[in-house]
């Protein structure tokens, strides 16, 4: 009877080790995938930096044209 006992015990531990070692591998897939998000987003920001960047030099750029300036002419 022991026997039985003990090996319930055992499966019973066994269960709680394999449902921490699932919690703790689901903790670090979302931090993996937070963080994934995180350095996604900053990868995004860069990019609209610049194109807001270019769009200010082409108005600029626009303006100076209008007032019959070209980049390329001398000043």
């Amino acid at each position: 009877m022991s026997d039985k006992s003990e090996l319930k015990a055992e499966l019973e531990r066994k269960k709680q080790r394999l449902a921490q070692i699932r919690e703790e591998k689901k903790r670090k897939e979302e931090e993996r995938k937070k963080k994934e998000t995180d350095q996604k987003k900053e990868a995004v920001a860069p990019v609209q930096e610049e194109s807001d960047l270019e769009k200010k030099r082409r108005e600029a750029e626009a303006l100076l044209q209008s007032m019959g300036l070209t980049p390329e002419s001398p000043i």
